[in-house]
C-alpha cells in the first residue's frame, strides 16, 4: 500500500508512492518492458520533501542481467531522478548474477523464501547510508536481501523508495 511501511525482522523500512493496482500496476508492468512512462513523475510527485538522510547514497535493484541485455533497467532512471531532487549521490551498489533466480511467477512464499537465490551482490564498497530504489515492492524480498548485502558490508541505515507496493507487512 502507498505510504512508509514498517521493517519486517532483518528487513528494510520504506516507502511507497502508490497500491500496485490499476493505471499503476500497468505502468510498472510497461516499464518493465522499456515502454513506462509517469513513473519517475508520480514517485516525485508523491515522496515528501527532504525525507531521506542527508549523506545517503541512493542506488537501485538492478533487473536480472537477461532482462537487461533486452531493455532499459527500470530502476536506475528512478534512482537517478531522485538522487538529483534530493541533491544527494547516485551510484550502483548492486549487481546481479545471470545465474541468480528472477522473482518473476514466484508466489509470496517462494519469494520470501528465495533472496538468497536472487544473485544479488554488491558491486562496489557500501557507504553509511543508503537508499534502495526499485520499482515495486510485492513481498519485499528483494530489497530486504539487498539490505541484507548493505549491512554486511558495513552500511548502518538502509530505507527503501518504490513507485508501488503491493503489500504492506504487519
Amino acid at each position: 500500500m502507498p505510504g512508509w511501511w514498517q521493517a519486517e525482522p532483518g528487513g528494510v523500512a520504506g516507502w511507497a508512492a502508490a497500491p500496485y493496482a490499476g493505471p499503476v500496476r500497468r505502468a510498472v508492468l510497461a516499464g518493465k518492458r522499456g515502454a513506462g512512462q509517469g513513473l519517475v513523475e508520480l514517485l516525485l510527485a508523491r515522496l515528501p520533501l527532504e525525507c531521506l538522510p542527508v549523506d545517503a547514497v541512493v542506488t537501485w535493484i538492478p533487473a536480472h542481467p537477461r532482462r537487461a541485455i533486452l531493455r532499459p533497467d527500470p530502476g536506475e532512471p528512478l534512482a537517478v531522478a531522485l538522487a538529483r531532487r534530493e541533491g544527494l549521490s547516485c551510484r550502483p551498489l548492486l549487481a546481479r548474477s545471470p545465474f541468480g533466480r528472477r522473482q518473476a511467477g514466484r508466489d509470496a512464499d517462494e519469494r520470501r523464501a528465495g533472496g538468497a537465490t536472487l544473485g544479488l551482490r554488491l558491486r562496489s564498497a557500501a557507504p553509511p547510508a543508503v537508499v534502495v530504489v526499485d520499482d515495486v515492492r510485492t513481498t519485499g524480498a528483494t530489497l530486504d536481501r539487498a539490505a541484507e548485502l548493505l549491512r554486511e558490508a558495513g552500511t548502518r541505515h538502509v530505507m527503501g523508495v518504490t513507485v508501488a507496493a503491493a503489500r504492506s507487512p504487519g
